[in-house]
């Protein structure tokens, strides 16, 4: 694409609102090209130290509204760690209300170092979201992201996906968006009724 810094792309989406508008997490943080070809970084007040954007999820009922799962690296200051003390020191969550213009934490809640993985909406509440991470089991928050809380009822373990493998997307919905479903590190598959029908 026209206009993207060098060095790595990790996650692209097309706005939800605006077909061939298109957005790209890079190295240097967030880019936007509103003809799918001539990109223009967004978000004046993305900090680097919360490093690329890795995954980045629109709420399709509320497309205003986009989470960043963030990855740091050295190059923006972070130190090295040992991999034995800590899988994911480097994770976090950010999250724009005006379509990635502007940009905030949305960690409150969410363990240290438990490695956010992947966000999903609940189809039928406003304002609740699901965050599985790697060894803190799934998040839920009912305040559009502003706080997060435990939501591993039936669940043996906390760890979700794959563990140590950063790029899993563990969770998905029905079809009939009434539960979620949430691939466990070693115990399988699990489902639960999403909090609109169970809590």
């Amino acid at each position: 694409g026209v206009g993207l810094p060098p060095g790595g792309t990790y996650a692209v989406f097309e706005d939800a609102d605006a077909p061939g508008s298109l957005f790209v997490g890079t190295e240097d943080g967030p880019y936007l090209a509103t003809d799918g070809e001539d990109f223009f970084p967004v978000g004046a007040n993305w900090d680097p130290l919360w490093g690329a954007p890795v995954t980045l999820y629109q709420d399709p009922d509320a497309p205003d509204r986009i989470f960043a799962i963030t990855e740091a690296s050295t190059q923006h200051g972070v130190p090295e760690y040992e991999a034995e003390e800590s899988l994911y020191p480097t994770r976090s969550i950010v999250r724009s209300e005006d379509r990635g213009d502007t940009w905030v934490a949305s960690t409150e809640g969410v363990p240290a170092e438990s490695g956010p993985l992947q966000v999903l909406a609940d189809p039928t509440v406003d304002g609740v979201y699901y965050l599985a991470t790697a060894t803190a089991g799934t998040l839920r928050s009912t305040d559009g992201g502003d706080s997060w809380a435990p939501w591993n009822i039936g669940l043996p373990g906390p760890r979700t996906g794959a563990y140590g493998r950063l790029h899993g997307r563990p969770m998905a919905l029905s079809p009939d968006g009434d539960r979620i479903y949430l691939g466990s590190s070693g115990f399988g598959l699990f489902e639960r009724v999403l909090a609109s029908t169970c809590e």
